[in-house]
C-alpha cells in the first residue's frame, strides 16, 4: 500500500453515525505514529473524540447527535473544527502533517480499535471548507437523515 501523502493545507470531511463503543479508541481514520500522521478515534463511553497529529492528541468534546457531519481544515499554524456546520475549535498547529509510512486506514487501526457504526462519507481536499459550505453541507444532510 501507497502511503497517504498530504499537503501543507487541506481538509478532511466525515459523516459517521455516533454509537456507543466498545473499545477505548474506536478509529474513524488513521495513518498514526508516535511522530507522524493522522488519526480521528472515539473515546470509549464518551462523546469525546481524539484527534491526533505527528504523536500529538487534542480531546474533542463533540455534541451528541446521531449523526455528525465533521470538517477538520488543516493549516501550517492551526486547525478548524465543525461539527454540523458550526465551527467548534480553532487549535493550534506545528507546521505540516508529517507522511507516515502507515496504510490509511478507516473504521479500524490495528487490534481492539474497530468502530462501531456507519461511515458514510470521508473526502480528503487539497483545500480548506469553507464556513458557508460546512453550513450549506449539513443542512443537506439534515434533511436526508433527520
Amino acid at each position: 500500500t501507497n502511503p497517504l501523502i498530504l499537503p501543507s493545507v487541506f481538509s478532511i470531511e466525515i459523516l459517521f453515525e455516533q454509537h456507543q463503543q466498545l473499545y477505548q479508541y474506536a478509529t474513524l481514520l488513521s495513518n498514526f505514529t508516535d511522530t507522524s500522521g493522522i488519526l480521528l478515534a472515539n473515546k470509549s463511553g464518551t462523546n469525546n473524540y481524539l484527534l491526533g497529529i505527528n504523536g500529538r492528541n487534542y480531546e474533542l468534546p463533540f455534541k451528541q447527535n446521531k449523526w455528525l457531519y465533521c470538517t477538520f481544515n488543516f493549516f501550517t499554524d492551526h486547525i478548524d473544527v465543525y461539527q454540523n456546520g458550526e465551527k467548534l475549535f480553532s487549535l493550534p498547529n506545528e507546521g505540516t502533517i508529517k507522511n507516515s509510512s502507515m496504510p490509511f486506514t478507516i473504521g479500524n487501526y490495528g487490534m481492539f480499535r474497530n468502530y462501531f457504526g456507519n461511515i458514510a462519507e470521508i473526502s480528503i481536499k487539497s483545500q480548506p471548507v469553507s464556513a458557508e459550505d460546512c453550513k450549506s453541507t449539513w443542512t443537506l444532510i439534515e434533511k436526508e437523515y433527520h
